[in-house]
C-alpha cells in the first residue's frame, strides 16, 4: 500500500509562523518529518499486528513509501472477513498519513520541541543533574553569548 506523504507543510509556512530564517525552518521541517515518519511506522506496526497477527509488516521502496504485510494468503482466496480487515488497515493508514501531514500537527510538534529555534537539535532537551530539564538551543545560545562561538555536540 502506498503511504508516501505528498502534501506536507512547506518550509515557507514554518519561516512565516516562527519568524525564523530559512536554515532553521529547513531543519525544523526535517525534524518534524522524521518525527512524523517514526510515529507513523510505530503506529502502523501496531495496527498490522492487531489485524494480521500471523503476518509480518514492513516498509519497501527507495524511501520506505510502501507499507507491506507479508505472509498474507493470496488475495483471490480472501473471504469477507479478510477483505474487511484489509479495508480497515488501508483506511487507518491513509488517515494516519493525512493526520501526520497536517499543518496543525506539525505546528504543535515544532512548537513543543522548539525545532525552529537557532541551534535546535532533533532531541532538543536534556535532563540536568539537578533534576531540571534544559533546552539545547538555550544552552547553545548562552554559550555563544558567553563568547564560546559555535557549539558542536558529538
Amino acid at each position: 500500500m502506498n503511504v508516501k506523504a505528498y502534501k506536507t507543510p512547506s518550509i515557507e509556512q514554518i519561516e512565516n509562523e516562527f519568524h525564523c530564517d530559512r536554515k532553521d525552518a529547513e531543519r525544523a521541517w526535517n525534524y518534524a518529518f522524521e518525527s512524523a515518519q517514526e510515529r507513523f511506522w510505530e503506529e502502523a506496526q501496531d495496527i498490522a499486528k492487531d489485524l494480521f497477527p500471523d503476518c509480518t509488516f514492513g516498509a519497501e521502496g527507495r524511501c520506505g513509501g510502501w507499507a507491506v504485510v507479508y505472509q498474507l494468503p493470496p488475495v483471490d482466496s480472501w473471504d469477507a472477513v479478510q477483505v474487511a480487515k484489509w479495508a480497515s488497515f488501508e483506511s487507518q493508514l491513509k488517515k494516519m498519513v493525512k493526520g501526520y501531514c497536517d499543518w496543525e500537527n506539525w505546528l504543535e510538534e515544532i512548537t513543543v520541541n522548539r525545532w525552529a529555534e537557532n541551534g535546535s537539535e532533533r532531541y532538543n532537551f536534556i535532563d540536568k543533574k539537578d533534576g531540571t530539564t534544559a533546552c539545547i538551543a538555550d544552552l547553545k545560545k548562552m554559550a555563544r553569548q558567553s563568547g564560546f562561538g559555535a557549539v558542536v555536540r558529538a
